[in-house]
C-alpha cells in the first residue's frame, strides 16, 4: 500500500513540477539591486571567519549572526553575534542546548543553519547530511530539525525541539521559514522546495528546476549550496542562493535570485544579481568564492551576505552594506556604552 501511496505521490509531484516549470515567467519581475562594492565584515575587529555558513537577523536596530568559526557538527561550535550597523559584530558567546536532546550514543551532525522568526519565536533550522545522524540517523538523515531561540534572539541556551516529521521528500539543506507557516529548502540537486510547515513537521514539494540555470552557467552537473534564503522581497518572495560545482566545490562569484508572485507556488527562472563584485574595494583574488548566501531586510534595504575568500586566502563573511565612518563607528560606541552605564545603575 505504501509503495502505491508514495508512488502516486511522485507522479502528482512530477506533474505539479512540470506545470509550475510551464507557468513559471521567463525572468523574475523586479531583480533586487545590490552594491557591487562587498565589505568584509568582523567579529572583534578579526575578519577571518572560516568557510562555513552563517545566519542573520536583524531586529530593533541590532544585526544578529549566528556562525560557525570552527566547523560544523555540535552545537557549541555555532557562535552568536550582534552589530549594530552590520558589519562590525561582537560576539557573545557559544550556543547550547539547554535540554539533552541526545543522551546517549552518537549524536547527529547539524550544519548549515537558517534562523527564522515563527511566531513570537526565533528558531534556528539545522540540517544534517545523508546519513549524518548518528545513532539517531533514521530521524535526522538529509532532514532539518529545529531548535528554539524564544522571543530574545540574543538568548544562547536554546530547546532543540528535535527533527521534524517530513512526508515523503527529503531536504537537502535549509532556506528559511515564511510567513510562520511555509518552510523552504533545496532538494535533489537544482531543485527549490517548499511546503507547509506545521511546528513540528513539513511537506514539501519541488517547486522550481533550476538546471536551466545551472546549464547557461557551464555547471549543468552542480548543485544548489546547502544554505540559502527566502525571504519576503517587495510584497513577494525571494529565493537567493549560489552554485556549487558537482564535487562540492565553489563554482562562482554570482548569487543567485527567482522570485514568486504567487506565494511560493510557482518561481522565476534565476538571474545573477552581481555584475563584477569587489570585495574591500579590490577584485575578488578567487574566480570561484561564493557560498552560503543569506538576506535580511532592515528596514530600509535588503542586506546580503556570503561567506567568500579575501586576497589571502582565507574564507571572510561579506555584506553589501559599506563600511561605517571612523566617526559614525565612535558616536555607535559610546552610545553602546552609555546604555550599558545607565542599565547598570537601573540594575
Amino acid at each position: 500500500m505504501y509503495t502505491c501511496v508514495s508512488s502516486i505521490r511522485s507522479a502528482f509531484r512530477t506533474l505539479a513540477l512540470a506545470t509550475a516549470v510551464l507557468a513559471t515567467p521567463h525572468f523574475a519581475t523586479a531583480v533586487p539591486v545590490f552594491s557591487n562594492s562587498l565589505n568584509t565584515i568582523n567579529v572583534d575587529g578579526t575578519t577571518v571567519l572560516g568557510g562555513s555558513s552563517a545566519a542573520f537577523a536583524y531586529e530593533a536596530g541590532t544585526y544578529h549572526m549566528w556562525y560557525r568559526p570552527t566547523g560544523y557538527g555540535a552545537i557549541s561550535k555555532l557562535r552568536h553575534a550582534t552589530s549594530t550597523d552590520g558589519v562590525n559584530f561582537a560576539d557573545q558567546g557559544a550556543m547550547s542546548f539547554s535540554n539533552d536532546p541526545f543522551p546517549s550514543g552518537t549524536p547527529p551532525w547539524l550544519g548549515f543553519e537558517n534562523v527564522s522568526k515563527v511566531g513570537s519565536d526565533w528558531t534556528i533550522q539545522h540540517w544534517t547530511y545523508f546519513n549524518g545522524g548518528g545513532d539517531y540517523n533514521a530521524a535526522y538523515s538529509y532532514n532539518l530539525s529545529l531548535s528554539t531561540i524564544g522571543s530574545d534572539p540574543n538568548n544562547l541556551s536554546v530547546f532543540h525541539d528535535g527533527a521534524l516529521t517530513r512526508i515523503d521528500d527529503d531536504t537537502a539543506g535549509s532556506a528559511g521559514i515564511v510567513g510562520d507557516t511555509s518552510i523552504y529548502g533545496p532538494t535533489n540537486s537544482r531543485w527549490l522546495a517548499g511546503g507547509p510547515f506545521t511546528g513540528t513537521g513539513y511537506d514539501i514539494a519541488v517547486l522550481k528546476d533550476f538546471s536551466l540555470a545551472f546549464t547557461a552557467e557551464g555547471n549543468a552537473t552542480g548543485y544548489i549550496n546547502n544554505h540559502g534564503d527566502v525571504v519576503p522581497v517587495a510584497g513577494n518572495l525571494g529565493y537567493f542562493f549560489d552554485m556549487r560545482v558537482n564535487a562540492g566545490g565553489r563554482f562562482n562569484n554570482q548569487v543567485y535570485y527567482s522570485e514568486s508572485t504567487d506565494g511560493g507556488a510557482t518561481w522565476s527562472d534565476a538571474v545573477g544579481i552581481f555584475g563584477t563584485p569587489t570585495l574591500d574595494g579590490s577584485a575578488l583574488a578567487y574566480a570561484n568564492s561564493f557560498s552560503h548566501t543569506d538576506v535580511v531586510d532592515n528596514g530600509t534595504e535588503l542586506v546580503l551576505y556570503v561567506n567568500t575568500r579575501d586576497s589571502a586566502g582565507n574564507y571572510v563573511i561579506a555584506t553589501t552594506l559599506p563600511i561605517p565612518e571612523p566617526g559614525t563607528v565612535t558616536l555607535v560606541g559610546i552610545g553602546a556604552l552609555v546604555l550599558a552605564l545607565r542599565q547598570r545603575r537601573r540594575a
